[in-house]
């Protein structure tokens, strides 16, 4: 790599309630380089929205994770390993032991990002690949959140969070399985109605475009371009209508989680909590009254990356 025109890379580990990503990335001129990008499933928030904690099989399985990304950050010489932490660490009873205990086995710092530092990451990232989008709102449906941010030139105008995602929603309302009822699915319906209804009354995200970003997104732009294997070039910038994401949802209905990890082979973890993050979808866009949406594969960590970068 030429010293001259290109920084040396920063590793960082995104930590949601589902996955924990990885990103490797340097800057070369004006432009973030991806060098290494990969997907663990640690499921840290498995159980949470019944018990209110994380269970120590679940930072046993983060730390493993964690370990794995260390070792690949090493084999490509980054100079920092920068780990970030979100809803499931913001709402635990017993988060900061699990801080303690992972930072004590693995050396590694976690940061705990609030709702609003998330989801500005989140939008720094996501645009960094969409230069000529200029106004809209990007939504971030995570694993125990969703959070939108309205934007107008490239600047925030707005902000806002409510407590649904894939995960707690798959828990609870929708359990961990295909076959969801009429009954869950209008009882899931009047959930996130009281969600959306509770939005900060300050947030009026514009009629415009949707920038979506998050593993259950960019999971169904990758199984609507009929891809075996997880193309991010291809994912990146990919349209999805709310009829499509309707025919998704359906589709889930009907089928076994087997078969449902089989058919995204490239990530089998999402599988159970893919049919109630669809379902959000199709809420999102039914409430901010939007037909379609832009996939963005970058994210959060994407834009923590670009700041380390920026700054040191």
């Amino acid at each position: 790599m030429n010293t001259r025109s290109a920084k040396s890379p920063v590793a960082v580990v995104d930590v949601g309630t589902n996955s924990a990503l990885l990103l490797i990335a340097t800057r070369r001129g004006k432009q973030l380089e991806s060098l290494v990008e990969a997907i663990a499933t640690p499921r840290l928030g498995e159980g949470f929205a019944g018990i209110g904690r994380v269970s120590e099989i679940a930072v046993d399985r983060l730390i493993e994770t964690i370990y794995d990304y260390q070792e690949i950050a090493a084999d490509h010489n980054a100079d920092q390993f920068i780990v970030t932490g979100t809803r499931v660490f913001r709402g635990a009873r017993n988060a900061k032991s699990v801080i303690r205990q992972i930072c004590r086995r693995t050396g590694a710092t976690i940061r705990i990002l609030s709702a609003r530092e998330e989801a500005e990451y989140a939008f720094r990232g996501a645009l960094s690949g969409l230069p000529r989008v200029r106004n809209g709102v990007m939504v971030d449906v995570g694993g125990g959140s969703t959070e939108l941010l309205s934007f107008v030139n490239r600047k925030i105008t707005g902000f806002t969070t409510i407590k649904l995602g894939a995960v707690t929603l798959a828990e609870t309302t929708l359990r961990r399985f295909c076959h969801i009822s009429d009954t869950r699915l209008r009882a899931a319906a009047e959930q996130a109605d009281r969600q959306f209804s509770c939005m900060d009354g300050e947030y009026e995200p514009p009629r415009a475009r949707i920038i979506a970003v998050g593993g259950t997104v960019t999971t169904l732009a990758a199984m609507d371009l009929r891809s075996k294997i997880y193309r991010p070039d291809r994912v990146h910038g990919h349209r999805l209508t709310i009829g499509q994401l309707e025919r998704f949802l359906e589709r889930f209905r009907g089928m076994k989680i087997s078969d449902l990890r089989r058919r995204i082979a490239f990530d089998p973890g999402r599988a159970a909590i893919l049919p109630a993050g669809t379902f959000i979808w199709v809420e999102v866009l039914k409430h901010l009254r939007i037909k379609e949406l832009t996939v963005s594969h970058r994210g959060l960590n994407w834009g923590v990356a670009e700041q380390a970068l920026r700054t040191r």
